[in-house]
């Protein structure tokens, strides 16, 4: 699959539009449209910025994947929602033998 194409799936299965892409890259539409069309090909750090904003794999972004794969949240984050669920469940618990 061609980058081009890749780019243009990517876009549409997120719903988006090519102004909603190129607002994240901080870009007009007729600057990120050559990309979807092939006449350009972005740069490394274009699509970095892409996964970045949209939390998707390079891999899928240049049609080396068909899945997304979004990134895993880093390890904080992962602390406490671990920490809001043992609040949930200990709440639950304990209005459950009242």
């Amino acid at each position: 699959m061609e980058v081009s194409e890749a780019l243009r799936r990517f876009r549409k299965n997120f719903g988006l539009k090519q102004d909603d892409v190129a607002s994240a890259l901080n870009v007009t539409r007729q600057v990120y449209q050559p990309y979807e069309t092939g006449r350009t090909l972005p740069s490394v750090k274009t699509i970095l910025k892409i996964a970045e904003a949209f939390n998707v794999s390079t891999d899928y972004l240049l049609g080396r994947s068909d899945i997304p794969v979004l990134r895993p949240p880093d390890t904080a984050t992962l602390v406490t929602a671990i920490g809001e669920c043992q609040k949930i469940l200990s709440n639950a618990l304990e209005n459950r033998s009242e």
